[in-house]
């Protein structure tokens, strides 16, 4: 092996080893903690949070790349355990910016480096989305946190040829028969369209959990709630006022402005393509 990989792959040791050990010290004292304020979606255990905060990795070699879970959570702790909450988090971010620079790099065979070290560690699964994550750190006790969630849709524009195109796409990827059936017909729609016509693709986002905080009588700006939030407390001291998440969301994703001005109903469905409203019916729509 070339002393240029050995070299990179001790400095990743020196990166990943000290988190892998400070992320298992903090999960083993939520763990075994029964003294301390906890609480935890859907009344989860203590050792399911716990996972979460050590987990970095997919949970199967079947998982969907990209998947990531959540473990919206609050975490009273010895106000010294903070620090080592924040040294997770910089740990992370060290690890982080580690792979994005090995993403540059190849091996001799042609393998992006960072996928290499990541293989040479045992890590086969690891996820970078989930192990990009940090944990929330409040420095003073909150007095209401509220979880909600939150969806949102983002809006591009397209012309006919490349609604087209997309359809195209996905025609020469699909194989189920129902599927492609569909797919064709949307193709054969588009094909109806006045060559100039200008269309919109909608893309709705994954629900996510978010949290409003009030600390001090001060509402702090939004956060996701995928990893657990710890603050400082006693021992025995209560929780601050917790408004749950609910345990499931309504799929009304957020409409933006732009998004008033399209049809009600998807022209292509499947393909999320929506025609804009005609002149006449948005100034009606206006009024």
């Amino acid at each position: 092996m070339a002393p240029e990989i050995m070299s990179l792959i001790e400095r990743f040791e020196e990166i990943y080893l000290p988190l892998r050990e400070l992320q298992h010290a903090l999960a083993e004292f939520v763990r075994v903690d029964n003294e301390y304020p906890y609480w935890a979606h859907l009344d989860a255990s203590r050792e399911l949070v716990a996972s979460h905060i050590e987990s970095m990795e997919y949970q199967d070699d079947d998982s969907k790349a990209g998947s990531t879970s959540s473990m919206p959570a609050v975490l009273g702790v010895p106000y010294g355990m903070l620090y080592e909450v924040r040294a997770i988090n910089e740990m992370r971010e060290n690890l982080m910016a580690f792979l994005r620079e090995s993403d540059k790099e190849t091996t001799p065979e042609g393998l992006r480096l960072s996928k290499y070290l990541l293989e040479k560690a045992g890590l086969h699964r690891f996820n970078r989305k989930t192990a990009g994550r940090t944990f929330r750190v409040l420095d003073n006790k909150p007095e209401s946190i509220s979880f909600i969630w939150s969806q949102s849709r983002s809006t591009h524009k397209l012309s006919r040829d490349e609604a087209i195109e997309v359809a195209n796409r996905k025609i020469a990827k699909v194989r189920d028969q129902k599927e492609l059936q569909i797919l064709k017909s949307e193709h054969a729609r588009l094909m109806e369209l006045p060559e100039d016509e200008i269309l919109a693709r909608v893309y709705v986002t994954t629900a996510q959990p978010k949290m409003n905080i009030i600390i001090q009588g001060k509402r702090m700006p939004v956060t996701t709630a995928h990893l657990p939030l710890f603050y400082p407390a006693d021992s025995d001291e209560q929780l601050p006022i917790i408004i749950p998440l609910a345990e499931q969301w309504e799929d009304r994703p957020r409409i933006r402005r732009s998004d008033a001005t399209l049809c009600e109903t998807a022209y292509c469905p499947l393909l999320n393509i929506y025609r804009y409203l005609p002149e006449d019916k948005l100034r009606k729509k206006k009024k």
